[in-house]
């Protein structure tokens, strides 16, 4: 059980830092097209 929940969490955590990751390169993006 221990490890099915360390998987679960990982696995959760690996979502967030692509979220977060992503996130501000879409804005970046968008700003670059706004200001061009």
């Amino acid at each position: 059980m221990h490890s099915i929940i360390a998987r679960l969490i990982l696995w959760g955590a690996e979502i967030l830092d692509r979220n977060l990751i992503t996130v501000p390169d879409l804005d970046d993006e968008y700003a670059a097209h706004g200001t061009n």
